[in-house]
């Protein structure tokens, strides 16, 4: 059994308000408007609250990519973290288990602020799109930095058990072999995933608040009559040898607190399927179906903005991560992107124009013409100085102006100083109010993406992540304003603007390979080359790559000649 508190675990509760629709469509996929809330029983009695839809980050060894401690707890959008615990397996025991004295050992070794941060812990890493070995019967791969291991139930339970996550993800054998994947192996897929989590949860503590949160794989691959079994066996009477082992729960279900989908071995398999009705849509909704609807339904690995409306207005997912705009991040992109989509603009230019006539999601830092661009990183959100000296519209129908509260765009000068030996002496002053300082510019990241310097991408994360959340905060907003039908026009608008390449085959961001490709479209494509081609710029080979492309320029124009 998994235990994931010394006093007792978080209570995480989930309330959810279906909305109505002119739509024939079925209301238990209908969007949804809800709030996951996280109840501490420790000494800090701290509550952490989620408004849905909204989004999660998932970390990489624990941390968030391109963030310290200080970025994280000054970030307002990190709420809920997912740790894969794979990459901590290189080593027997894992560092993480061996803090023994600790209440909260994952809070405290990563420093995540037990009274802002949920922390999830999962066993592979859902954006990993590379194939694995198969799962055995009683175990399952996962791969760290020194290749794959096996990594059985029983050790999952200690090491979720000896952690103490605010919220841990049951094993499921979800395969990841090359597909396509016979009917053979999705039945064992479905056995082993409801044993494994019979395992975890025997015996079941009499109390239900002594009971872990525990998050699911709804399994079953894009094969619609297996996901639909799965799903219908976590909520149908248990009876015998079964019903002893979880006594006093009458099916799974009772002891599951959401539900989780992994897109990427979804879409590998898709690419290999022929029919036309499997889509992702279809594969979620036939797992939902049979499902309780007051539960959270949380999707990982989407590729952006549409993958993440398309799936709201069709399954009314709740919880979305958002390592896409990690990753366009990585790739010097600044997202300047709103919803609904803008009406009248101001301010410095916005977002390229494509040729297929929509607009980027955001701007490429690493393209050359933002040298001496010195406008702020977005055009669509006022930074916190201009923010500042904004009047407030004081009428019912004025315009709310966005405004973003990354540290990019609206840095403060600390009110605590480092004291760097012992007669430095620093009070802060709580009287003295917040200043924001003036915002970094485009041509700033730009120098510091040439330069190779780290701070650039921490800068770009935070504010990626800060889009993102006011991105949920509108459809929100619009969703309790309007309602469904004008959300679902605003979707329409959203698509038709924004170039973002997900709309359509779910398997058309897939390689030769499987592996998924950046989010952002043309741009993130276009970014990723330049940070290529910047990153070999420097470094062993450099006099010779910098030889072959001059080499190349001088016949083109004596070609062009």
């Amino acid at each position: 059994m998994i235990r994931l508190s010394r006093m007792g675990p978080p209570r995480l509760t989930f309330s959810a308000s279906p909305l109505p629709s002119s739509s024939p469509s079925s209301s238990h996929f209908n969007p949804r408007l809800g709030c996951l809330t996280l109840q501490r029983d420790d000494a800090t009695k701290s509550t952490i609250k989620i408004a849905t839809p909204g989004l999660l980050t998932t970390a990489s060894r624990g941390f968030i990519p391109h963030l310290s401690r200080d970025h994280v707890n000054s970030t307002a959008a990190i709420r809920w973290v997912n740790i894969p615990f794979e990459t901590f397996l290189e080593r027997v025991p894992p560092v993480p288990t061996t803090l023994k004295d600790s209440l909260h050992p994952l809070h405290d070794f990563f420093k995540y602020d037990t009274s802002k941060h949920i922390v999830c812990l999962q066993a592979r890493d859902p954006i990993d799109s590379r194939d694995m070995p198969s799962n055995g019967r009683d175990h399952l791969s996962v791969r760290c930095i020194r290749g794959v291991r096996k990594l059985r139930i029983s050790d999952w339970n200690f090491y979720a058990s000896s952690t103490y996550p605010d919220v841990v993800v049951a094993l499921s054998d979800i395969p990841f072999t090359p597909p396509p994947h016979s009917q053979k192996r999705i039945n064992k897929s479905l056995e082993r995933s409801t044993q494994w989590l019979l395992d975890s949860l025997s015996p079941v503590p009499p109390n239900p608040e002594d009971r872990p949160n525990l998050l699911v794989h709804l399994v079953g691959g894009i094969n619609p009559s297996a996901r639909q079994a799965f799903s219908q066996a976590l909520t149908e009477t248990l009876f015998g040898a079964e019903a002893h082992r979880v006594k006093p729960l009458k099916n799974l279900d009772d002891a599951i607190t959401g539900y989780t989908f992994d897109l990427v071995p979804l879409r590998k398999a898709l690419k290999w399927d022929t029919a036309a009705d499997n889509t992702l849509v279809h594969l979620i909704q036939t797992s939902l179906e049979s499902l309780p609807f007051g539960k959270p339904r949380i999707v990982n690995s989407v590729r952006g903005p549409q993958d993440i409306l398309r799936l709201i207005s069709a399954t009314g997912v709740d919880l979305f991560d958002s390592q896409w705009a990690v990753e366009l991040a990585t790739f010097g992109v600044a997202l300047d992107f709103t919803f609904p989509v803008p009406s009248s603009p101001t301010g410095p230019p916005l977002t390229r124009i494509r040729d297929n006539g929509k607009t980027d999601i955001g701007h490429n830092l690493y393209d050359g013409k933002y040298a001496t661009d010195f406008n702020r990183l977005s055009t669509l959100f006022l930074d916190g100085q201009s923010k500042s000296s904004t009047p407030t519209p004081t009428s019912v129908t004025a315009t709310k102006q966005r405004w973003c509260p990354c540290a990019a765009c609206s840095p403060v000068s600390p009110l605590i100083q480092l004291k760097h030996s012992q007669t430095d002496e620093h009070v802060p002053d709580p009287s003295i109010p917040l200043e924001y300082r003036p915002a970094y510019t485009r041509a700033y990241i730009h120098h510091l993406l040439h330069t190779h310097e780290m701070s650039a991408h921490a800068l770009l994360t935070m504010h990626n992540l800060s889009v993102v959340d006011h991105f949920f905060a509108d459809i929100l907003d619009t969703l309790e304003r309007d309602g469904v039908d004008k959300f679902v026009q605003e979707v329409r608008k959203f698509r038709d603007w924004y170039d973002d390449d997900v709309v359509g085959d779910d398997t058309e961001d897939l390689g030769e390979a499987g592996e998924v490709e950046v989010a952002g479209g043309i741009l993130g494509r276009e970014a990723k080359s330049d940070w290529v081609s910047v990153d070999k710029a420097r470094g062993k080979g450099r006099l010779a790559r910098e030889k072959e492309k001059t080499g190349t320029a001088v016949l083109e124009e004596a070609e062009v000649v």
